[in-house]
């Protein structure tokens, strides 16, 4: 994982992308959350680790784009489908 995610964060993007990385020797899964302006990552909790079309980590706090399609779109509502799957 450390590898993959070192790979995402020196490669240049245009546009977002979450990015579900799993090991199965760590038993763990971690999203990094790549963009034009940075790279957030979040890891795994309880065994559990959902990924629809926003980002979360603190790197996206002020971002617009994902502000709106927080407001806008239907990510959270997944999100809170999957959580209860």
């Amino acid at each position: 994982i450390d590898e993959a995610l070192a790979i995402i964060a020196r490669t240049p993007v245009f546009v977002s992308d979450g990015i579900l990385l799993a090991s199965r020797s760590d038993r763990t899964a971690v999203v990094a959350e790549k963009g034009p302006h940075g790279l957030g990552v979040r890891r795994m909790q309880d065994g559990v680790l959902v990924l629809t079309n926003h980002f979360e980590t603190s790197a996206w706090r002020d971002d617009r784009a994902n502000a709106g399609r927080m407001r806008d779109g239907t990510t959270l509502k997944r999100q809170a489908r999957a959580a209860e799957l």
